[in-house]
């Protein structure tokens, strides 16, 4: 015979056996739930990518420009934001250090006249540590930018298109930048070799309106070659900075 008490136990282990199935099966249901919506949420790389690769190419590359992100671009990008953010973060810095830094340069090296420039010579001699500051703020900038880039885990058909605008707002311009700075340090020092040559001979060279005259023919020369040196390289300055212009406007 069954005994009384026996039933009941059956059914107190059953429904304890039934309980944790269930409970194991919604654990497992849940699981299967999660790893269906990251796949879900995974997908979408691809359509970014691509998304990425033609606002890069069409609206960077082929233009020649550096749009802003519009909202509907973040979400058409979605991480991919973070990558054209360096290239952003780059062009902002530069144009800072460029209206600054590089500004007090130009400004100070672009004489006038020749009264200008000996009334200016001691601004000249300052010029040292605004070189040395331009410098510094395009080196740290490169330096952030670079490091930044070699961060980035990107497909090869993403690589190959971001690589091409990286070079042509960064990698370029830098190169052009720190083509010209020598030649801008250039005409510095050919400016003040003729501003102190002016200043040892200021007996014998007389000025007459914009020229200067002198009764010593070798006065003469060596004076007009220094006019012409600092003539020569400003024209290299010039032809550099119609480089970067050129490389801005994607002719």
């Amino acid at each position: 015979m069954i005994s009384q008490h026996t039933l009941p136990k059956r059914q107190v282990q059953f429904g304890y056996v039934s309980q944790t199935i269930r409970h194991y099966a919604t654990l497992v249901l849940l699981a299967v739930m999660g790893s269906v919506l990251l796949a879900a949420c995974g997908d979408r790389e691809p359509e970014q990518r691509a998304a990425f690769i033609k606002f890069l190419q069409t609206r960077v590359l082929d233009s020649g420009r550096l749009p802003a992100l519009s909202e509907e671009d973040k979400q058409a990008v979605g991480p991919y934001a973070d990558h054209y953010a360096i290239i952003t973060k780059f062009n902002d810095t530069a144009n800072a250090i460029a209206g600054t830094d590089l500004r007090a340069i130009t400004t100070k090296i672009t004489v006038r006249s020749l009264d200008d420039l000996i009334a200016r010579r001691d601004e000249l001699k300052s010029l040292d540590g605004d070189f040395a500051k331009f410098e510094a703020g395009l080196n740290s900038a490169v330096s952030t930018a670079d490091a930044a880039k070699a961060q980035l885990k990107q497909p090869d058909d993403l690589k190959v298109v971001y690589d091409k605008a990286y070079d042509k707002l960064i990698s370029a311009p830098v190169q052009i930048l720190r083509e010209i700075l020598p030649l801008l340090k250039e005409v510095h020092a050919a400016e003040l070799d003729l501003v102190d040559y002016m200043a040892q001979h200021k007996r014998e060279l007389k000025m007459n309106g914009a020229m200067v005259m002198t009764e010593d023919p070798k006065l003469q020369a060596e004076f007009n070659a220094k006019v012409q040196a600092i003539q020569t390289k400003a024209k290299a300055v010039m032809e550099v900075h119609r480089k970067l212009q050129a490389l801005r406007s994607g002719s």
